[in-house]
């Protein structure tokens, strides 16, 4: 994890320095209507407010004329908050500068397609000791962290960066009792029949993400889209099988691991579904087109020595892939500037080479090997808090 922080702060970086530049000034900001800010005349009757000059966002630090002209009474004036005013509906009088979003995250990864790892025979038709689809993964904690620049240098454009890793998704298999052997079905298959063996394996796969977009609000302000980049890693490093032969308990490890790199773009919308009181409901939605650059490898050890007795060496190639997401974000007001945030989530990740599926591709005994793609899907929990000021 700590190699990828310095590509995720980085991100936040650039974040913060295009942001540098900040808001309007107060020259340019004189006679602007105040948006969903009214004087109250004596008549009952509420006219718009113009802002003369002023160096604050905030209504209440202002200097403010009415529309029809007349003097600044602070306490004539009131504010109708909108949606999106601070955040979730904050009644601040003034659109937020930034949001800041951490919290720990919960992904679970699906099972794994059936593909047939190891069985108790050299040749076809033997009985299938292990299978892909024996691995079930729990879920895994991890963290995640947004940071939003709004307006930036008044452009009504806003700048998000988005980090999140999850490295700990593992699945492990019962041991399983071979009493002709077991032989792990790779193209060239590798094992031992004649006397009792027995199998187990585990399977690790760790996902992480960095993006970078830019946001504006389309239309109506329940509506926010966005385009941007997106660095994804998926590590399954690795499927090992254990393999115990014999009444010596001759131990030999099978790794297969296989490493994804996707970069690429992104489009996407925000929806506000509801605003109710303190509470905020929303949606989002995100896909995208990626280049996947891919490395697998398989080996077989002597655990007793630590030796690696065959090797398919590294197999690399370069492949198209697709990423979408989806999303539901629940928001409950705390106070003007903190809100209690939770989201379920959804990750498709298509076009990923994943290490159950290179076990019939891959030849340790020296013949060719070949990398083949499949997809994943992914589903978890955000809880954590939004800041906004």
């Amino acid at each position: 994890m700590k190699s990828y922080l310095p590509f995720a702060m980085t991100s936040l970086v650039v974040v913060c320095a295009l942001a540098q530049a900040g808001p309007a000034t107060a020259d340019e900001s004189q006679a602007i209507v105040l948006s969903k800010v009214f004087d109250e005349g004596n008549d009952g009757a509420f006219t718009p407010v113009v802002r003369s000059v002023s160096t604050s966002p905030y209504v209440e630090e202002g200097i403010f004329t009415t529309a029809l002209g007349g003097v600044h009474v602070p306490e004539a004036f009131r504010y109708e908050p909108t949606s999106h005013g601070c955040g979730n509906g904050h009644n601040c009088g003034c659109d937020p500068r930034w949001t800041v979003r951490a919290g720990a995250l919960w992904l679970h990864r699906s099972a794994p397609d059936s593909a047939v790892l190891v069985t108790d025979s050299f040749f076809p038709g033997g009985t299938t000791l292990l299978d892909a689809s024996d691995f079930r993964f729990d879920f895994a904690p991890g963290f995640e962290l947004d940071v939003i620049r709004h307006n930036v240098r008044g452009s009504g454009w806003d700048l998000q960066a988005r980090f999140f890793d999850v490295e700990n998704m593992n699945a492990s298999t019962p041991t399983v009792i071979a009493p002709l052997g077991a032989v792990i079905q790779f193209p060239v298959p590798i094992g031992n029949t004649g006397f009792p063996n027995t199998i187990t394996g585990s399977y690790d796969s760790q996902l992480l993400s960095t993006e970078l977009n830019v946001r504006r609000q389309a239309g109506p302000e329940w509506l926010t889209v966005l385009a941007g980049f997106r660095y994804l890693r998926l590590n399954e490093q690795g499927l090992t099988i254990f393999e115990t032969i014999g009444p010596l308990t001759n131990l030999f490890p099978y790794e297969i691991n296989t490493t994804n790199d996707l970069f690429g773009g992104q489009l996407g919308a925000e929806i506000d579904l509801l605003t109710q009181g303190r509470l905020n409901v929303s949606t989002f939605g995100k896909a995208g087109l990626y280049g996947n650059n891919i490395s697998t490898s398989a080996q077989v050890i002597q655990a007793s020595t630590g030796n690696i007795l065959f090797s398919s060496g590294g197999n690399s190639t370069t492949n198209a892939a697709f990423v979408g997401e989806l999303g539901f974000v629940g928001a409950y007001r705390l106070t003007d500037s903190l809100s209690l945030r939770t989201t379920y989530q959804l990750m498709w990740v298509e076009g990923v080479a994943l290490a159950s599926d290179q076990v019939a591709v891959s030849d340790v005994t020296g013949g060719p090997s070949t990398i083949d793609n499949s997809g994943a899907l992914y589903q978890g929990f955000f809880v954590g808090l939004e800041y906004t000021r």
